[in-house]
């Protein structure tokens, strides 16, 4: 008996031995897996915030190749022709200047709002799908979202408010928008993965000229005009043209340059003021400073007034417009009119752009009492956490110093495009003083 257990233990003991060193090998293929993976993410996040343009470029590239036959897509009118030197993904009839809508007031868009919330009701499974690192094997930890690596590989945190995605867009007889509720972290799981796709893939991957959509895998599942797969944060982006200052009879545009409160873009220009479409609960409506439940407000002038604001007068808004009273009294102030120029996404990571022109009468506004002529103007305009803001003579060689510029972000040079090419209508407009708040 004896015997054959010593046997039996002879046999067992080399083969136990060799299964534990096969794991010991296994376990460190794995931990060297992981650690290549985490050194990645942290290279590729740098380098996504000096690069991010490069990405873009290339993105768009993608994009225009694979609807190269759609005939409505990835084109904008110029006079009578079709341009391909768009800079953002939208059907023909989203733009403005492709239909009758030109210089519609921003008030006069419908907006359908959705009171799911992403992550709840039908939603659910697709939130389930792509916030459990489902989305890649290239992650470092599979069982966290891409917001959850990023935090854990590189420390950086990301303001997890409210805001408003896009479902739908309709062009008929006027513009509707429909939109629900998430939070910045579904857009990053869903949306800003693509970005990190694309720079893994153009760093790391060979033959990266000759690349098309289904070299990327996840970007290649994802239809841009299907909007349940993923939740597409809408981003108002604002040509702001200020007229009627005192001893000045110039008419100027702003832009700003700076970095992205969530290193998601580096040193890049935009215009003033773009932020995301974010909620503003305003207080009981019959009694605006009353304590009670609070409503929310989906009115986009809001996120105008808002970010102009913070980006430009360095203000607090956002706080500050937390009852009726004060919103619509700020509104005022402004003294000016937001027209809407059309819908577009952004090619490297699908996020909705809503583009507008504002028009600001100086003379008009007691937002800049003490400050109405040119010279104190460009003194006083903010330079805050979100970058220096730059006020430029409303010129057509200004605007296309901008939407020929790469380091420009692709809503702006839209914006900048469009301004170009309808430059005497829109001076039409703002020689007009038929504003309205």
């Amino acid at each position: 008996m004896e015997e054959w257990i010593t046997s039996l233990l002879i046999f067992i003991i080399p083969v136990s031995l060799t299964t534990f060193m096969a794991y010991l090998g296994v376990s460190q293929e794995r931990m060297r897996r992981m650690e290549r993976r985490e050194h990645e993410l942290k290279i590729l996040q740098d380098m996504i915030v000096k690069e991010r343009h490069i990405y873009s470029e290339r993105a768009m590239e993608i994009y225009k190749a694979e609807f190269k036959e759609s005939p409505d897509i990835c084109k904008r009118m110029a006079g009578k022709k079709y341009k391909w030197d768009c800079h953002l993904i939208s059907r023909y009839e989203w733009m403005s200047d492709c239909c009758d809508l030109t210089f519609t007031p921003l008030r006069n868009v419908k907006i359908t709002y959705d009171p799911n919330i992403w992550n709840t009701g039908a939603n659910v499974e697709i939130r389930q799908k792509y916030a459990k690192g489902q989305n890649s094997a290239k992650l470092p930890f599979n069982n966290l979202s891409f917001t959850e690596n990023v935090k854990a590989v590189t420390g950086r945190y990301i303001m997890n408010e409210l805001t408003y995605g896009l479902t739908n867009v309709k062009i008929d007889n006027g513009v509707s928008l429909e939109v629900n509720l998430g939070r910045y972290s579904d857009f990053f799981d869903t949306c800003a993965y693509l970005t990190y796709e694309t720079a893994h893939r153009l760093h790391y991957g060979r033959n990266f000229k000759d690349l098309t959509l289904k070299d990327f895998p996840y970007r290649s599942n994802m239809d841009p005009f299907t909007f349940k797969n993923r939740f597409s944060n809408i981003r108002i982006c604002t040509l702001t043209i200020l007229k009627n200052f005192e001893n000045s009879n110039l008419t100027i545009f702003l832009i700003r340059r700076g970095p992205s409160p969530f290193g998601e873009r580096g040193e890049d220009f935009n215009v003033v003021p773009a932020g995301s479409y974010k909620p503003i609960f305003i207080e009981n409506v019959s009694d605006p400073d009353a304590e009670g439940t609070k409503k929310i407000n989906i009115d986009p002038l809001n996120t105008v007034v808002r970010e102009f604001l913070e980006q430009a007068v360095d203000s607090h808004a956002y706080e500050k417009l937390s009852s009726k009273k004060i919103l619509l009294q700020k509104r005022r102030e402004i003294f000016a009119d937001v027209f809407f120029m059309g819908v577009g996404l952004e090619p490297l990571n699908l996020r909705a752009e809503l583009l507008t022109v504002m028009v600001i009468d100086v003379g008009k506004s007691p937002l800049f009492d003490g400050k109405k002529d040119l010279d104190s103007f460009k003194e006083n305009i903010a330079n805050t956490f979100e970058g220096s803001v730059i006020a430029k003579e409303f010129t057509i060689p200004n605007l296309e110093q901008f939407s020929d510029n790469l380091t420009a972000v692709p809503a702006c040079r839209e914006l900048f495009e469009f301004a170009t090419d309808r430059f005497d209508e829109l001076n039409e407009l703002i020689v007009s003083n038929n504003l309205n708040n």
